[in-house]
């Protein structure tokens, strides 16, 4: 009596999930993804492959179809059998869907009754998975696993390798097709997202935290620094040396006649700065702060009360340096503090601030009126040793002379 096989085709189906972070700032999608609500996401058109549709927004394998045989008819998924029940007259047994006479065979040892014959009992042991069918041994499953799918055991399971098309390939332990997301130029990728890349910025800057910022030693010329979002000079720190060395030097020169206690006293003040004539003469004439990042000595003493043109005096220095550094009440912005002695002091400039740096031991200045190119001017001829070293002999300047 023969059997009627039914097949039943299993499909595992398996979803692609793709989860990506949403792409940085300016960020490209690239080949096969496409940007949808702030994210890169695989275009189903060209990511479903072979044995594979897209459906709800993932690869899926596309089901097997199954064929049912004659006298079955598929249900779901199942071949049932579409024969009505069969009434065999006397005399006749149902095999299958025919009646046939009833056998009367005595089947004799070693065979067995197979329908209306007697057949060699099987004795056969079949490997794992066979299962016997009769005298012979078949596979445990029948299954025609269709395109995209493989057989796996007794079922048919996905073929990743298949249905994962475009930009996708197998990930999650082999469960689902995941992004090979391809980022576009200027970008790379980090993890699974694109972010900008070096090559992104352009000449005079670099990649910095995931921006393009100003790289100074690309854009300051010579001599000045990167500050505050502009190429800037950088703060001088000037020695009284290099600041001798400097040509020209600006100077300033003042008498001013002062009332003091009822009597009058006359006060000079000059001052040789690396900074403007402007600032120079300002100083002298008013005390008023050197504008800018520089150097300056200044001069504040006592003179004679009248000096016509063709006349000198000499002013003796008094040294300012006592237990190893520069001591003096002496400022840019003071009167003389004391009735007689005479300072040259070194000061540095930042901002409109004045710090002491150096500060004369001795020697002397000659202050001369004279008439120069037609102009009422003084000359100031130093011969001083500082304590930095430093010595000036027989240096001279000249400047317009001013007085109050």
């Amino acid at each position: 009596m023969s059997s009627i096989r039914m097949v039943l085709l299993v499909v595992v189906v398996v979803f692609c999930g793709c989860t990506e972070e949403a792409p940085a700032p300016g960020q490209s999608c690239g080949t096969g993804t496409r940007s949808s609500n702030g994210e890169c996401v695989p275009v189903l058109e060209t990511l479903c492959g072979e044995g594979t549709t897209a459906r709800s927004g993932r690869c899926v394998a596309t089901q097997a179809q199954v064929t049912c045989g004659t006298g079955t008819a598929l249900n779901g998924s199942t071949c049932v059998s579409t024969v009505t029940a069969v009434t065999c007259g006397t005399g006749t047994v149902q095999q299958g869907t025919q009646c046939v006479p009833e056998s009367t065979l005595s089947c004799g040892p070693g065979t067995v009754q197979q329908g209306t014959q007697c057949v060699p009992s099987s004795t056969l042991s079949c490997g794992p998975g066979t299962v016997q069918q009769g005298s012979q041994c078949v596979p445990e499953s029948t299954l025609s696993c269709g395109t995209g799918t493989a057989q796996v055991g007794s079922t048919c399971q996905a073929d990743l390798s298949k249905v994962c098309g475009t930009d996708t390939t197998a990930g999650n332990n082999g469960t689902q097709c995941v992004s090979v997301m391809s980022c576009g130029e200027g970008t790379s990728r980090v993890g699974n997202v694109c972010r900008p890349a070096q090559s992104a910025c352009g000449t005079g800057t670099t990649l910095s935290g995931g921006k393009c910022e100003v790289s100074p030693s690309a854009v300051c010329g010579a001599g000045t620094v990167w500050e505050s979002g502009k190429c800037v000079k950088p703060a001088q720190s000037p020695t009284l040396q290099t600041f001798s060395t400097n040509v020209p030097l600006a100077s300033g020169f003042y008498r001013q006649t002062i009332l003091d206690y009822s009597t009058y006293v006359y006060e000079y003040r000059a001052a040789v700065t690396d900074l403007s004539q402007v600032s120079a003469e300002g100083w002298a004439r008013s005390g008023s702060a050197l504008v800018g990042e520089g150097a300056a000595v200044h001069m504040k003493f006592y003179g004679p009360a009248s000096m016509t043109p063709g006349t000198s005096f000499v002013a003796q220095i008094s040294s300012a340096f006592s237990g190893g550094v520069c001591r003096t009440s002496l400022t840019p912005t003071d009167k003389p503090s004391e009735y007689g002695r005479t300072y040259a002091n070194f000061f540095v400039w930042n901002s409109t601030v004045p710090s002491m740096d150096v500060c004369a031991l001795g020697g002397s200045v000659k202050v001369e009126r004279l008439t120069l190119n037609g102009k009422d001017s003084a000359r100031l001829t130093f011969d001083v040793q500082f304590s930095d070293g430093t010595v000036w002999t027989s240096k001279v300047f000249e400047m317009p002379w001013y007085q109050s």
